[in-house]
């Protein structure tokens, strides 16, 4: 077990940013059935509608930030012992990652 997950700041923002992230793929899949054809990605308060997708740039957008969150994690682990604030930046990070996720999921399901 690497010492990373010893810091109990590290081991709790890492289990609450995958928990932002399996709260992300829920709502995708409880909302599946019910979303239409085109979504809206992106809108304006002026102009409306800017940017209209499919539930792929959905699954898109999670598999980048899950990309992203492996990312940092696997760097966090390699940092820890060299610069340990840069591990304690990056699973931060991860966290606030997951959490504009979260907000982004579920704006996109609640204006389609």
């Amino acid at each position: 077990m690497p010492e990373l997950f010893r810091s109990r700041t590290l081991i709790t923002l890492t289990i609450l940013s995958i928990v932002l992230l399996i709260m992300s793929i829920g709502a995708v899949f409880l909302n599946l059935e019910a979303l239409p054809s085109k979504l809206i990605i992106h809108f304006d308060q002026f102009r409306g509608v800017d940017f209209f997708g499919d539930i792929t740039d959905v699954w898109w957008l999670i598999g980048l930030v899950v990309g992203m969150v492996a990312l940092n994690l696997g760097l966090a682990v390699g940092f820890f012992y060299r610069e340990r604030i840069a591990s304690y930046f990056l699973v931060a990070t991860n966290m606030l990652l997951s959490l504009l996720l979260l907000v982004a999921i579920a704006t996109i399901l609640s204006v389609n």
